[in-house]
């Protein structure tokens, strides 16, 4: 009889831990996605598309996940990224630990968003900005291939007489990882801390930053071993290795009143003995009741370059796009480019964002015409 008496009583204990517990925490879930169209009027591969129809390069779906354990300043947050030009493979995009632990003061750890730009911690929910493709002589994996660093990041918030500002500091890693380039793969091992500094007034919002790859490693040894052809090219470096330092700065500009829009950034990147990038767009659009109509110009400009195992990347384009706010979480794109990429015929090291270089490929035009549709939606 004490016994089941003490069954009963351990019972009645658990399910009223369980409550609490059930209680004091609370989970939430939200996510993303795109479904994209792109063709371009070219052969070669033009930022992963060519001229034949192509469902995946834009395709993305995400799931967010945060837990709070209680009602302390804690949560974990997770964000698992599934990219269709990357066969689908899920990811842990985000796996950090936050906490807010005054209104002015929070931190993260773990697997966080990288605070290159502007646009970065929105930069896979496509509902958040005008654009299908944000400039990608900008935002593209060949001017920053990564997205995510495993670190810390410690942000402080006010509020000011004039302006409201935020400033974040971070430091951390991004492991080894291989990315293409250029239609070359790279291993890439960095070491990467910096600063950011956000000031909002109203509709207007300015941002700068400041970012140092104190430790950055790339070896592209196979691709040597695989092409004896770019030997030549990459004279500078016979082993396939660059150990080097890189730093990258950023200033922004965002204003929207709800009918204006204007959007504009200059990032520089320089790599220690290698090469100096002025990268930047400017956006301008205006709200018809669900039609915001807008046009950007982007730019890659080389303002000093190796001649020795360096490519020359640049390019301009000219975007005109519109953005058809269907319901608060549905909004439908269009968009039509035109890229130009300067004396590809003449110099083997100037490929622009092409994913070949014209000492293996054959290239019969340097401009390159792209349309690109797309439904965005949160849940």
């Amino acid at each position: 009889m004490n016994l089941e008496k003490t069954r009963i009583l351990v019972y009645i204990l658990a399910v009223i831990l369980y409550s609490n517990v059930a209680y004091s925490r609370s989970l939430s879930h939200n996510g993303f996605l795109t479904a994209g169209f792109s063709q371009t009027d070219n052969e070669i591969s033009f930022i992963g598309v060519t001229d034949e129809m192509n469902f995946s390069d834009l395709s993305l779906i995400g799931i967010q996940t945060t837990f709070k354990p209680s009602e302390g300043p804690f949560q974990f947050v997770t964000q698992l990224l599934a990219r269709g030009n990357q066969g689908w493979d899920v990811d842990a995009e985000w796996a950090y630990v936050g906490a807010r632990l005054t209104d002015s003061f929070e931190f993260q750890v773990g697997k966080v968003r990288a605070p290159m730009f502007m646009i970065s911690e929105t930069l896979d929910v496509g509902i958040t900005y005008p654009w299908i493709r944000p400039p990608e002589e900008l935002y593209g994996f060949n001017n920053i291939p990564f997205t995510t660093i495993n670190g810390l990041k410690f942000k402080y918030r006010n509020e000011g007489q004039y302006f409201d500002y935020d400033l974040l500091i971070y430091g951390g890693e991004n492991p080894e990882e291989t990315v293409t380039s250029n239609g070359l793969e790279y291993l890439i091992v960095l070491k990467i801390a910096g600063i950011e500094a956000n000031f909002v007034r109203d509709n207007f919002k300015l941002r700068l930053s400041y970012h140092d790859a104190y430790d950055l490693f790339l070896d592209f040894a196979a691709e040597l071993a695989a092409n004896p052809t770019l030997a030549t090219l990459f004279a500078g470096y016979p082993n396939g290795i660059i150990e080097s330092n890189s730093t990258f700065s950023t200033l922004g500009l965002d204003y929207n009143d709800g009918r204006f829009l204007l959007m504009a950034e200059v990032g520089q990147r320089k790599v220690r003995e290698n090469s100096t990038n002025v990268n930047w767009f400017v956006t301008v659009g205006y709200q018809f009741g669900r039609f915001l109509p807008h046009l950007t110009h982007s730019v890659i400009n080389i303002t000093e370059v190796e001649t020795n195992g360096t490519i020359n990347n640049e390019q301009q384009s000219t975007i005109l796009g519109v953005k058809i706010s269907v319901t608060p979480a549905i909004v439908v794109k269009a968009e039509l480019s035109h890229t130009h990429v300067p004396d590809i015929p003449d110099d083997s090291l100037a490929a622009g964002l092409f994913d070949a270089l014209p000492v293996l490929v054959s290239f019969e035009d340097d401009k390159v015409n792209m349309v690109n549709l797309a439904i965005n939606m949160v849940f």
